[in-house]
């Protein structure tokens, strides 16, 4: 599945670099203010409580310029490395990803997440702090090793530069990031080496005690060795209105341009409406649906569709947690020219403490893509449903390490039986932040 982006071939690169460099600054310059007074975040309840290190204060902590390691290793059982739907062929496979990080700021738990395992449930010191100004840059070189598959040796990259600053009645952030994975793709049927860059800057201001507006510029590109490229740009804008102590209402306008290298070229348009909703610390909620019109630079009629995002959580105890998300977005295909996929996804899941230092977690969810021609081309007509589930038990070594026991089941039911598949991996994953 596709996650990553770029900005190598994204117009209006130079103004974001020099946004990014001005936030670096902003970052840098905290360190001149008093004790700041942010918002909390939501950490994972940890263990044993981790603060600031010894003999450091929280502002120190905020505002001192670290370098921050991370060492994550994964064995993995795969019962069809190649994802085919017969004769498939099984493999052991280390992953072994040391990261590091340089930076300002309250950045560990944003660093954290950039190696290829799992976040587990390693605590930062910063998760409770209640200001997240940042500027960091990252990188995690991936090691993957395959016993009896020696020529799927592969190292992966992921490099990122990120910054964020807040106020009380503002915040700006951005990000640049580059990815080069090795990997199993849906779309494509088979391993191949794939490249992602992403690009974006964003802002959010209080305009009045209860109105809020914000804008977000997003750039993401997709390359595949084997595959066709497609680069997908967009400008979103929005107002909120608070009607209530803890809810909030507003309509958002996204202007969007897919650019498919293989296939016709898109505009998009999408306004939204949108809700945010905590009634109680422990409950959240965020939602958007509206429709798209898309208009094609080819001679394919114009097309709408319903579009939806949500997102939630409930801290239901100190020892329990259930999350959810769904959305439907458009995707240009790689492996076929002239097509569109329209992805539809939905996922849940369910973490349970035990015993203090151990959590069991479920998670699951449901992938369906329907591929549609983006050009006067006869249409594919493929469709994929894509089934995953993954349960997990994760110990706490220490305040800031773990190791974790996993299961996972995938399936993917295609209407091109040569795409069909399923898979089996088992896992043991430890990780530890320095």
């Amino acid at each position: 599945m596709r996650s990553i982006f770029s900005f190598s071939s994204l117009p209006g690169l130079s103004s974001l670099s020099l946004s990014l460099a001005l936030l670096l600054l902003a970052a840098h310059a905290v360190r001149a203010q008093s004790a700041p007074t942010p918002s909390p975040v939501q950490p994972v309840a940890p263990a044993v409580p981790a603060g600031p290190p010894t003999g450091a204060s929280s502002e120190e902590v905020a505002t001192d310029w670290k370098f921050v390691t991370r060492l994550s290793a994964v064995a993995t059982y795969d019962d069809n490395i190649f994802i085919q739907p017969n004769n498939p062929e099984d493999d052991y496979i280390l992953h072994v990803a040391p990261s590091l990080g340089f930076g300002i700021g309250a950045f560990r738990s944003e660093f954290a997440p950039l190696s290829p395992t799992p976040h587990f449930l390693a605590r930062t010191g910063e998760e409770d702090l209640p200001r997240k100004d940042f500027a960091f840059i990252g990188y995690t070189p991936e090691g993957v090793f395959f016993a009896d598959h020696g020529g799927e040796n592969a190292l992966n990259h992921d490099a990122r530069l990120a910054a964020r600053r807040e106020e009380e009645l503002w915040n700006l952030q951005g990000e640049l990031r580059f990815q080069s994975i090795e990997d199993t793709d849906i779309d494509v049927g088979q391993r191949l080496r794939q490249k992602y860059y992403t690009a974006s800057a964003a802002g959010e201001h209080a305009l009045t005690g209860k109105i809020t507006g914000g804008a977000k510029l997003y750039g993401y590109r997709s390359e595949y060795a084997t595959g066709f490229s497609s680069t997908d740009m967009r400008a979103t804008a929005y107002v909120d209105y608070q009607i209530a102590p803890k809810t909030s209402v507003g309509i958002a306008g996204v202007l969007g341009y897919l650019n498919a290298d293989s296939g016709g070229n898109q505009m998009y348009q999408q306004p939204l409406l949108q809700l945010k909703y905590q009634p109680t610390a422990k409950i959240t909620f965020t939602g958007q649906a509206g429709e798209e019109f898309r208009q094609f630079e080819s001679n394919v009629p114009n097309r709408s569709q319903f579009v939806f995002a949500a997102n939630g959580s409930y801290d239901a105890s100190d020892s329990t947690a259930f999350t959810l998300s769904a959305r439907r977005e458009t995707q240009s295909s790689a492996q076929y020219a002239g097509e569109n996929i329209i992805q539809s996804l939905y996922q849940a899941g369910v973490r349970q403490r035990f015993l203090q230092r151990l959590y069991v977690s479920v998670n699951g969810g449901f992938v369906h893509n329907q591929y549609e021609n983006n050009r006067a081309v006869a249409t594919v007509l493929r469709r994929d449903d894509y089934t995953f589930g993954r349960v997990a038990l994760t110990g706490d070594l220490t305040a800031r390490g773990s190791l974790e026991l996993s299961y996972e089941y995938r399936n993917n039911d295609s209407s091109i039986s040569t795409f069909g598949f399923t898979e089996n991996l088992a896992s043991l994953g430890v990780s530890f932040l320095f």
